[in-house]
């Protein structure tokens, strides 16, 4: 049976968004985790294909991976690998890839090098706290891809905070145009304090009901209502759009809140744009 999907565009302009990067398209995906849209995702990738894009940015989640050490990533490969075939695919890592570090650190089977390196067979560039320069005619923006440790996924009563300086002894301080790949919303406010103009998230899901005018109602750290739930939210220094995501995982129903894939064009305007639009 063919599941409906979503697409949201957002078309976001920016002063210094350099000249060669003016309309570059966006195709952003989140929360997979290991799901089908359609048989083999074929309905998802048609979707996919009606619009032409410059770059794929996975923020996380796309596999599925439980605290006692199984994970499904084999629908999410063969989804990649075609996607990999259409334009350039970055991946940031989520909670649940960010489980196979632990089950790594906890047995050394090196399960999320054996991925990271089955992604790379597929083209695929893994952002795993690191960062990159993507390149257009000799001008660069810079992509970053923040990787939290499960302390930062706890229940919301729990929640071990994140501070600007965390994030910059891992991707360092931000450097022209930033757009930073990171999966949990609920840090915004640092990922503003870091600067980054554009944040890219995920994690929860929609709050896996929407109500009218209250949102998304629960988080996955069982934060009732969240504040960042979907859509798109505007900090002093950035913007950030958080995905409703694709899937489903523990809580496997979805109301009010089809799967989402989210179409960003990136557009420059300065001053003198604006003067002749006047």
């Amino acid at each position: 049976m063919k599941k409906k999907i979503d697409v949201t565009t957002y078309r976001l302009e920016y002063q210094n968004l350099p000249v060669s990067f003016d309309g570059c398209r966006i195709g952003f995906l989140s929360d997979l985790h290991n799901n089908e849209i359609g048989r083999n995702n074929t309905y998802l990738l048609q979707t996919i294909k009606k619009r032409q894009f410059d770059y794929f940015f996975c923020v996380g989640d796309m596999i599925i991976g439980t605290d006692y050490g199984s994970f499904q990533y084999e629908k999410t490969l063969e989804f990649i690998q075609k996607l990999s075939e259409i334009a350039p695919v970055y991946y940031a890592l989520g909670n649940h890839e960010e489980r196979m570090r632990q089950k790594d650190l906890a047995d050394g089977t090196k399960i999320l090098y054996q991925y990271k390196k089955e992604l790379l067979h597929r083209n695929v560039i893994v952002l795993d706290g690191t960062s990159i320069e993507l390149f257009k005619k000799g001008q660069a923006i810079t992509l970053k891809g923040l990787s939290l440790g499960m302390e930062f996924y706890k229940k919301w009563w729990k929640r071990t905070p994140l501070s600007k300086s965390n994030i910059e002894q891992q991707i360092r301080q931000k450097n022209g145009f930033t757009i930073m790949l990171a999966h949990n919303p609920v840090y915004f406010k640092t990922y503003d304090a870091y600067g980054a103009e554009l944040v890219l998230s995920g994690h929860v899901h929609g709050g896996i009901m929407i109500l009218p005018k209250l949102g998304g109602i629960i988080s996955p750290e069982l934060m009732p209502f969240p504040k960042y739930d979907f859509g798109y939210f505007e900090g002093s220094n950035s913007k950030m759009i958080l995905s409703r995501g694709l899937g489903t995982h523990t809580i496997p129903i979805r109301i009010h809140n089809r799967p989402e894939f989210i179409d960003i064009t990136l557009n420059r305007t300065c001053e003198l744009d604006r003067q002749l639009v006047k």
